[in-house]
Order: structure tokens, then sequence, then C-alpha cells
């Protein structure tokens, strides 16, 4: 792979580094930096600039496979010697990756500068950032979501709950119903059992058809068939099931007297 020079800015000062990639030069430059700022005799480097400004010449290298290095005026052999050695690190690293021989830069070739004032990898946590802000928004809207569902459940199992409950309302209201039905039946029963009760301890026929005891046949027959017209159950039943249970007694009453005096007067 050609290797490209880059223009690298490290604080207010500026280094041209030829490296294979950006990551390679920012690191030369940056030790570069170091170095200088820890040397005390050390002097201010400007050389490296595109324009050609400053008084000092760049120091030149030469590596292993033929390919010209420029370090900043005042570099220290260390930092070279150590530049130089990762330098060939890395192209024997790139060359068993990429099983393709080692490419040489032409002499007639215009160099391009990449300029760098910030370390190559910052664009990666931008990119970082950017995706966990991606997740953050679609988490969010997951949240939102299922908090609307657990809200819309909620809403069903409270109108489930009152329809249950209204069920429950109308099974006791006809349950009440049928249990009033029942006692106003059994309270009719019931009269009626005293009723018949009372007829069993019969009064005289004559008491019941209001005649006298020795009242003449006509006499009879025409109080038996008033009273029979008069308590006909027929007649009483648009007044309700009591007085309909009532009349029957009484025509019963009735009509068994009337048979009582026949069977006495032959």
């Amino acid at each position: 792979m050609a290797d490209n020079k880059y223009k690298v800015k490290v604080g207010d000062a500026e280094y041209l580094v030829t490296a294979p990639d950006a990551n390679t030069a920012w690191q030369w430059a940056n030790m570069t930096h170091q170095q200088e700022s820890t040397e005390s005799t050390a002097k201010p480097t400007d050389a490296t600039a595109p324009s050609g400004k400053g008084s000092e010449m760049p120091i030149r290298a030469q590596s292993a496979d033929g390919q010209i290095h420029e370090f900043p005026a005042g570099t220290s052999r260390s930092i070279i010697d150590k530049v130089m050695l990762e330098y060939a690190q890395s192209r024997l690293a790139a060359a068993s990756l990429t099983q393709t021989a080692q490419p040489t830069l032409s002499t007639t070739e215009v160099p391009t500068y990449h300029t760098l004032s910030s370390p190559p990898y910052a664009g990666h946590i931008q990119g970082t950032v950017a995706i966990v802000v991606v997740i953050a928004i679609i988490s969010f809207a997951i949240f939102k979501t299922l908090n609307r569902l657990v809200q819309d459940a909620a809403t069903v199992a409270e109108r489930d709950k009152e329809a249950r409950a209204e069920q429950e309302r109308a099974k006791t209201e006809e349950a009440r119903r049928e249990q009033a039905d029942q006692g106003r039946a059994d309270k009719a029963q019931s009269e009626k059992a005293q009723a018949e009760a009372q007829q069993e301890k019969a009064r005289p026929w004559y008491e019941v058809l209001g005649v006298n005891k020795n009242a003449s046949h006509s006499d009879v027959t025409s109080a038996y068939r008033a009273l029979i017209a008069k308590y006909h159950p027929d007649k009483l039943s648009g007044l309700g099931e009591e007085f309909q249970t009532i009349a029957e007694l009484k025509s019963r009453e009735i009509n068994n007297a009337y048979a009582a005096y026949k069977q006495q007067r032959g």
C-alpha cells in the first residue's frame, strides 16, 4: 500500500509526517511533540509546513524498503528509530495480510497532504455517539409502545370487570324477583290451606245460606242462587289471585251447604 503525507497539528505545532495511515501519522507526530516538550533544548518547529516556512530543515530517514521519511527538525534519534521500527513492522504486517509485493513511491509523484487536527479515532467516537442516540430513541419509542399496550390492557380489564359486575347485579335482581314471586305464591297457598281448614269446621247449611232452619224450599233455593252468583270465581277474576282464592273457597262452602240441605230434606 502507498504511503501518504500528513500535516498533523498537535497543540500549536504542525508536523509533516509520511506514514501508511492516519493513525500511524498521528502517533508519530504526537510522540515527536511529547519529545520536544520534555527536552528543554528543543526548538519550536515550523519547518514542516507545506509552504516550507521556517529556518530549520526537516530530518530525512530511509526505511528498509527504500522509502524516504521526513521528521521535524530537532527530532531525537530515539524517536526516529522507534518510528522507523514501527513503520517496518506495519509494512510487514500489511504485506503478510495482502501477500503482495511492497510498493515503491515514484520520485515524480506529487505528494498529497492530509491535514489532521484531531485524533483519527474522533470520527469513530462521533459514530458511536450517534449509534447510542439512535438506540436511545428506539428504546424510548419501544417504551412508549409498551406503556400504551399496558394501558390498553388495563382499560380492557376494567371494562371486563364492570361487565361481570353488571351481570352479577342482573342475576341478583332476577333471583330477588323469583323469591318475591315464590313468597306471594306461598302466601296464597297458606291462605287457601287456612280457608280449607276453616271449611272443615262446617257451619250448618242454613247459616251458610243465610236462611231460617225451617225455611221453605223456594226460599233456600233463592238464597243459594243469590250467594253463588255473588261469589262465583269468574266474576272476581279481575281482582287478583287472593280474591280469586277466596271466591273459590266461598263458592265451595255455598255448594256444600246447599248439598247438605238437599240431603237433609230428601
